[in-house]
């Protein structure tokens, strides 16, 4: 994903720290942020520096507020008549700022306008009444006419508000609802979950390896064990998953925990561990009897009960979200039955392929632990993973409108 580069335009006296803070969000998103003051110390005209950085970024955050800043001095206005001899024709709301003795424009009110020119996303964000200001604010009227002035004209070029915020914490969460962000939002959630996936799946194999004893499960579970194997191994996973969510919340692209979908799984997946483990057929005790009944060669069963395995209990564990979601009818039918299967495959395409690699290069049972240790893991993660991927799609869907 190609780093996105961002300049936040705002008047230091009245949101500096809101500009800080938001930088700070920014930066945790892999994004490229840079403010006024990042240019202000080199050799050329501020206002030829903020252009070369605005005409190769993607996007300006304007706040505005009611202070203009500094005015751009004669030189810097030189430069752009000269360098855009077009830009008073393209954008003429602009024109009489551009002429020798003309009304000025601010640095910062210019930033908005050289995005424009670039054809760069123009974000602009105004404050709400009340909205808290840094230390130094100072109220002038004739600095909020010229602000008015400014929206006004930016208003003329279909430039509107879109963003008011009360707090930085509000302002934080609006911007990074924004279009430009939500892929990266979404890519850290799903770093995140990963990471936490693998640690629950980790541990939760670790913790049944302790207690199957008290279930009176052996190798692999029957009975009571087959029903309480993916309750007590699936539980370190959704509480690590809740407690990323619950730390998230109220914060930009926070996701919820779904309690009923959470419910629905381990109710879903000790149904289906119970059929693969128990369920009578053909005269045989469980999926796995009745497999190793075939006239196949050891590889092929293995191959075929590790699918039949992590389908059935893929299919267990989301089938409740998927009727849940059809009674709720949101969203569509096609769209709910394909993430159901991107679900599954998260679940039986890493674990099959694990254990018929692991099956290929040891055909015999004196691998079978450590198949056992692996595909556990890999169908707890999957699992853990495939349990959050509509909750993820769902906040950044809700944050994107």
């Amino acid at each position: 994903m190609a780093r996105l580069q961002i300049f936040l335009s705002a008047v230091s006296a009245e949101f500096g720290s809101y500009r800080n803070i938001l930088r700070r969000d920014l930066d945790s998103l892999d994004v490229s942020v840079k403010v006024q003051e990042d240019f202000v110390s080199s050799g050329s005209e501020t206002l030829d520096k903020l252009d070369a950085y605005i005409r190769q970024c993607d996007a300006v955050i304007h706040l505005v507020g009611d202070m203009t800043g500094a005015m751009a001095q004669a030189p810097s206005l030189d430069v752009i008549r000269s360098r855009y001899p077009d830009f008073a024709e393209r954008l003429p709301a602009v024109g009489p700022n551009l002429t020798p003795g003309g009304p000025p424009l601010s640095y910062t009110q210019w930033e908005a306008w050289l995005a424009l020119y670039h054809g760069k996303e123009l974000i602009i964000a105004e404050p709400e009444p009340g909205a808290a200001r840094d230390a130094g604010y100072v109220l002038d009227e004739s600095q909020r006419a010229a602000q008015m002035a400014h929206l006004a004209g930016l208003n003329g070029m279909e430039r509107f508000t879109e963003i008011r915020f009360a707090n930085v914490d509000r302002l934080a969460v609006a911007v990074l609802r924004g279009r430009p962000f939500q892929p990266r939002i979404r890519a850290r959630h799903d770093r995140w979950l990963a990471a936490l996936s693998l640690l629950g799946a980790i541990v939760g194999g670790a913790i049944w390896h302790f207690f199957r004893p008290s279930f009176g499960g052996s190798d692999e579970p029957h009975g009571f064990a087959a029903i309480m194997w993916p309750l007590v191994s699936m539980t370190p996973s959704l509480i690590l998953i809740w407690y990323y969510s619950f730390r998230r919340k109220n914060k930009e692209g926070a996701f919820r925990f779904d309690y009923r979908d959470a419910a629905g799984f381990l109710f879903g997946l000790a149904i289906a561990a119970w059929f693969f483990y128990d369920c009578p057929s053909s005269g045989a005790t469980g999926i796995r009897a009745m497999v190793e009944r075939m006239p196949w060669s050891y590889f092929h069963k293995e191959a075929v009960l590790v699918v039949i395995w992590t389908a059935c209990l893929s299919a267990g564990a989301f089938l409740p979200s998927l009727i849940r979601r059809f009674m709720a009818a949101e969203p569509s039918a096609k769209e709910a039955l394909l993430l159901a299967l991107y679900q599954m495959l998260l679940v039986v395409g890493p674990t099959s392929l694990a254990v018929i690699f692991l099956v290929n290069v040891h055909p015999s049972d004196a691998s079978l632990s450590l198949r056992a240790a692996v595909a556990g893991v890999l169908l707890r993660a999957g699992l853990a993973l495939g349990l959050t991927l509509p909750w993820v799609r769902r906040s950044v869907r809700l944050n994107s409108d």
